[in-house]
């Protein structure tokens, strides 16, 4: 599922940044000089900051246009890269924790200086492409589960991720950052409603929806579903039907 795609024009003591689910290209037709920092989501993890994207949030939107620095400011991100080339090159067994910590400065700078209003949720309502892709392809899985007459198998946060051509991990950091809810929530969620609907809605018994909503065995089907409202399927379509 293709993505829109944005172009930008950049130009001297530019700053820009992008992130593991998006493919980006350049055109330069010069440059003196130029630095590139890339990092694994592990390294950000493990060596600048667990919850690297809840605390830089931005690190997940979608269109981010190249900043523009001063004179003032480009100097001080030059010295922050400075030290981090420096510490890449040396041999201290500290090295990689350095190199957080001073990467660390940088997010914390660039936040204050361009990203310390960015409200994911809010992009996530307005303008994320990636959260509106995934909302639909959601609603088209379990559309297809309604009316598939055979047994099927779960909605996975794997195979949406596949379908939106993005890793499984970053699809969940997006959706959690810009939605409130993991990949998952919204799977449960969705499979619990397409649950009540066949079971106020149809006749098919409660072993029959477990298996064309993929569970493997109606026991587990049964247990995700009191889990969630306190109420087995019989329980449930019965005090519907009661109340109806």
């Amino acid at each position: 599922m293709a993505l829109l795609e944005h172009q930008f024009p950049f130009g001297n003591n530019s700053f820009y940044f992008t992130n593991p689910g998006h493919i980006k290209s350049y055109e330069l037709h010069e440059a003196r000089e130029s630095y590139l920092i890339s990092f694994t989501e592990k390294f950000l993890t493990e060596m600048v900051l667990q919850e690297v994207f809840g605390e830089f949030p931005f690190l997940l939107a979608e269109i981010v246009p190249p900043q523009e620095l001063s004179e003032n400011d480009m100097r001080e991100f030059d010295a922050l890269y400075q030290q981090m080339f420096g510490e890449f090159k040396s041999e201290s067994k500290y090295k990689n924790k350095i190199l957080g910590n001073l990467f660390l400065i940088i997010l914390l700078k660039i936040k204050e200086k361009f990203w310390c209003g960015y409200d994911p949720l809010e992009e996530g309502n307005n303008s994320s492409q990636i959260v509106k892709a995934f909302k639909q392809l959601l609603e088209n899985a379990f559309k297809d589960i309604m009316i598939r007459e055979t047994s099927g198998t779960r909605v996975q946060a794997q195979d949406l991720a596949e379908q939106l051509n993005i890793h499984p991990n970053y699809l969940n950091s997006v959706i959690k950052s810009k939605t409130g809810k993991t990949v998952n929530d919204w799977i449960s969620s969705r499979t619990l409603s397409t649950a009540k609907t066949m079971l106020t809605g149809t006749n098919l018994s409660a072993k029959e929806i477990s298996y064309k909503l993929g569970f493997s065995e109606p026991t587990h089907f049964n247990r995700f579903f009191k889990n969630q409202i306190g109420l087995s399927p019989g329980a449930f379509r019965k005090s519907n039907q009661h109340n109806s």
